[in-house]
C-alpha cells in the first residue's frame, strides 16, 4: 500500500457527505464523554398500578391505560405491534427476559417502540423487523430525558436504537445486530451508552451534533459496508463515529473486524470528524482495543482511529492489526499519548496536521512506518518508542519545524528518515537500527550542550545516541569529540551521545617478582560497581590466573568464583551471584592465584580506578608470608 496515494485520496475525498432528514443520509459514529450517573426514576405515589400483558392482549392498550408511575409487565410471548409510549415515569419490562418476550414490528416502516415521554424505562425485550424505512428503529426516543433502555435485543432494524434530542438517558447492556446503525444519537447530550454489543452493522455507534455523552465498555464487531444507499458518498464501515460533536468520552470499548468492501471505500473503527455543522473538539478517546480494520485495497483502507478535528485527546488505545493504526488528518492541537500501534502497515499516520503532540506512544512491527508525518508542521514527537521491526521507525515527508526529542528507535530497518523536510529539531533520541538515519533536507540534529540527564543516562544534553558512532569521547563529558554524519546530505550531529563506560575496579598492571599464592586484604570502592567477573593480569608468556575469589562484607560471604581451567576466556572467572560493591563500603577479599600472576608492591594501599585496595597478607606457594603484595586485578 502506497501511503502517499492514501494521503492524496483522503484529502481529495474530504468526506462528500449528503444529509437528509434529522439523522441525515449518513450516520457517523459515536465517541462519547460524560461522567454522569443516571437513575431511572419512578413516581412513588399510592395510586401506582402494575399492569400485566398476556399473549393475545394489546401491548399498546396497556400503555394507553397506564398513568405516570405505573409498571407494565409483559409475559412471555410474541407481540406483533408498533408501540407508542407517551406516559411519563413509566416502567415497561418483560417478565422473564428478552429471549422470552419478542416484539416484531407490525408496520415495518414504523418504529417498534417510539418513546416521547420522560423517565421511561424499557427493558427485557427482543425488538425486530423495523427495517422498511430509512430511519425506522427498534427503539426511537424523541425530545425526552432521563430514560433507561437496558437489557434488550434489537435485530433486523434499520437503526437499532435512535436517540433524537434525547438527554440524560442510559443505554445499557443491549444487544443490537443486523442493522444500518446500531445506536444513533442526534442532537442528544449527557447520555451514557455502556456495556452494549453491536454486530453486523454499517455503523456501530454514531453521534451527530451530540455533546457530553459517554460510550464505555461497548463491544462492536463486524461493521461492514453494504451497497451505497445514501447518495454520492464513498462507502464506509464505522465502529464508533463522532460527527460535529464535542466533549464526548469513548472509553474501554472493543472494536473488531471493521471492513470496507467496495472500491475506494474506507473503514474506520473510531472516527472523529468536524464536517461543518459544528466543532468536534474536546473529545477523549481512551483505553479502547481496536483490531482488524481493513479496506478493499487500491484507494480504500482500514483505519483503527481517525481524527479529522481539532483539540481532541487519544490516550492509551491499542490499535493493532489494522492497515493504518491511528490517523490524524487536517487537525490541530490534538494530543495523542500512551497508545500502542502494532502490526499495522503504518502505526501512526499524521497528514496535513499542525501543532499537535505525540507522546509516550509505542509502535512495533509495523510493515511500513512506525510513525509517519506527512505535510505536517510544528508538531512535537516526544518520548515515543518505535521498535521491533518497523520498516522505518519515524518518517517525515515534506514536513517542517517539528520537534523530535526523547524517542527510542530500536531494532528497525531504519531508525529515522526525513525526505523533503527542513528546520526540524531532532535531539536526545536513541537510535539502534540496521540503518539509523537518512536526511536529504536542512535539519538540526543537536541542541546546545546543557547540563541534564540525557536519554542514555549521561550528564549533558546535546545530540542523539547512535549505535554506529565510531568517534572517540576523551574528555569525559559523554559527548563525542567528532560529529556524526547523517546519511543523505550534509547534516551532522555535532554532539553525539556516547554511553559512559560502566564503573569498574581496576588496579592496572603489576610488577615483578611474581609468584602464585593467596592474597587477603580489603577493597573500598569510590563509586557503586556492579561486579560479575574478575580478570587477573598475567606475567608475559605465562598462564597467570586466579584460582578462586571470595568477597565478604561484615564477615558475611556475599559472592565467590572458581576458575574453570585453560579454556575460552581463561583470564576471567565468573563471580556469583553478581553483586554491587557500594561506594565507601569496606569489602574483604581472599584471592588464590595460580601460575604467574602479576603483583603490585605498594605500602599501605593502592589507588586503583574505582577505589582503593590493600593487602594485609600474602602467602606464597612455599608458605612464606608477605605484606603489601597486592594482586593485579580488574573487577567488573
Amino acid at each position: 500500500m502506497n501511503t502517499e496515494d492514501v494521503a492524496y485520496g483522503m484529502v481529495k475525498r474530504k468526506m462528500k457527505i449528503e444529509r437528509r432528514g434529522k439523522f441525515g443520509k449518513v450516520l457517523i459514529f459515536a465517541v462519547l464523554f460524560a461522567t454522569l450517573v443516571f437513575v431511572s426514576v419512578s413516581i412513588g405515589c399510592a395510586s401506582a398500578t402494575t399492569h400485566y400483558v398476556n399473549p393475545g392482549e394489546s401491548f399498546q392498550a396497556a400503555v394507553d391505560a397506564a398513568n405516570p408511575g405505573d409498571v407494565i409487565i409483559v409475559r412471555d410471548g410474541t407481540y406483533t405491534e408498533n408501540v407508542n409510549v407517551n406516559v411519563n415515569h413509566l416502567t415497561i419490562q418483560s417478565e422473564n427476559g428478552s429471549a422470552s418476550t419478542i416484539v416484531p414490528a407490525a408496520i415495518p416502516d414504523d418504529h417498534v417502540f417510539e418513546i416521547t415521554a420522560n423517565h421511561v424505562k424499557l427493558s427485557g425485550f427482543t425488538i425486530e423487523n423495523a427495517a422498511a424505512g430509512d430511519y425506522t428503529s427498534g427503539i426511537y426516543l424523541a425530545d425526552v430525558e432521563h430514560c433507561d433502555i437496558s437489557d434488550n435485543i434489537c435485530n433486523n432494524n434499520t437503526i437499532g436504537t435512535y436517540l433524537n434530542s434525547t438527554h440524560n438517558s442510559v443505554m445499557d447492556n443491549n444487544s443490537i445486530s443486523n442493522c444500518g446503525v446500531g445506536i444513533g444519537l442526534v442532537n442528544s447530550n449527557l447520555n451514557n451508552v455502556t456495556n452494549n454489543e453491536v454486530s453486523n452493522a454499517n455503523w456501530g455507534i454514531s453521534l451527530w451534533q451530540s455533546n457530553f455523552n459517554s460510550a464505555i465498555n461497548n463491544t462492536i464487531f463486524n461493521t461492514t459496508t453494504i451497497e451505497i444507499q445514501y447518495g454520492p458518498l464513498d462507502a464506509i464501515g464505522v465502529g464508533i463515529e463522532i460527527m460535529d460533536s464535542s466533549n464526548n468520552l469513548v472509553d474501554n470499548n472493543t472494536i473488531l473486524n471493521t471492513t470496507a468492501l467496495q472500491t475506494n471505500a474506507h473503514a474506520y473503527s473510531i472516527f472523529v470528524i468536524s464536517y461543518g455543522g459544528g466543532p468536534a473538539d474536546n473529545n477523549t478517546i481512551a483505553n479502547n482495543e481496536i483490531y482488524h480494520t481493513t479496506g478493499p485495497g487500491e484507494a480504500g483502507v482500514g483505519i483503527g482511529i481517525c481524527v479529522m478535528a481539532n483539540n481532541n485527546k487519544l490516550f492509551n488505545n491499542n490499535a493493532s492489526f489494522n492497515e493504518l493504526g491511528i490517523v490524524l488528518q487536517d487537525s490541530s492541537y490534538t494530543r495523542i499519548e500512551g497508545n500502542y500501534v502494532g502490526a499495522n502497515q503504518v502505526g501512526m499516520f499524521i497528514l496535513f496536521s499542525d501543532n499537535n503532540t505525540f507522546a509516550n506512544n509505542t509502535a512495533s512491527n509495523n510493515a511500513d512506518q512506525g510513525i509517519k508525518i506527512y505535510a505536517s508542521n510544528i508538531n512535537t514527537v516526544i518520548n515515543n518508542t518505535v521498535n521491533s521491526n518497523n520498516g522505518v521507525g519515524i518518517s517525515l515527508v515534506e514536513s517542517n519545524s517539528n520537534r523530535i526529542i526523547d524517542n527510542i528507535a530500536n531494532e528497525n530497518s531504519a531508525g529515522i528518515k526525513l525526505e523533503g523536510s527542513s528546520n526540524n529539531l531532532i535531539y536526545n533520541n536513541y537510535f539502534n537500527n540496521t540503518n539509523n538515519a537518512y536526511d536529504d533536507g536542512n535539519n538540526i540534529w543537536n541542541s546546545t550542550k546543557t547540563v541534564g540527564t540525557n536519554i542514555i543516562g549521561g550528564h549533558y544534553l546535546g545530540g542523539n545516541y547512535w549505535s554506529d558512532y565510531a568517534g572517540e569521547e576523551l574528555d569525559g563529558d559523554g559527548l563525542g569529540d567528532t560529529p556524526y554524519d547523517i546519511p543523505g546530505g550534509t547534516n551532522k550531529d555535532y554532539l553525539p551521545l556516547v554511553k559512559p563506560a560502566l564503573p569498574i575496579f581496576d588496579t592496572s598492571t603489576g610488577t615483578y617478582p611474581s609468584i602464585m599464592g593467596t592474597h587477603e586484604g580489603k577493597i573500598i570502592p569510590s563509586c557503586d560497581i556492579n561486579v560479575s567477573r574478575l580478570y587477573t593480569y598475567p606475567c608475559a608468556g605465562t598462564g597467570g590466573h586466579t584460582e578462586s575469589i571470595e568477597l565478604y562484607e561484615n564477615d558475611t560471604l556475599i559472592a565467590n568464583g572458581t576458575w574453570s581451567g585453560y579454556k575460552d576466556d581463561w583470564h576471567n572467572i565468573t563471580i556469583t551471584p553478581s553483586v554491587t560493591l557500594w561506594k565507601g563500603h569496606e569489602y574483604r577479599y581472599i584471592i588464590r592465584t595460580g601460575s604467574y600472576p602479576q603483583i603490585i608492591h605498594e605500602h599501605e594501599y593502592k589507588n586503583a580506578t574505582g577505589g582503593t585496595i590493600t593487602c594485609t597478607q600474602f602467602t606464597d606457594a612455599n608458605g612464606k608470608t608477605y605484606t603489601y603484595w597486592i594482586p593485579a586485578i580488574r573487577l567488573e
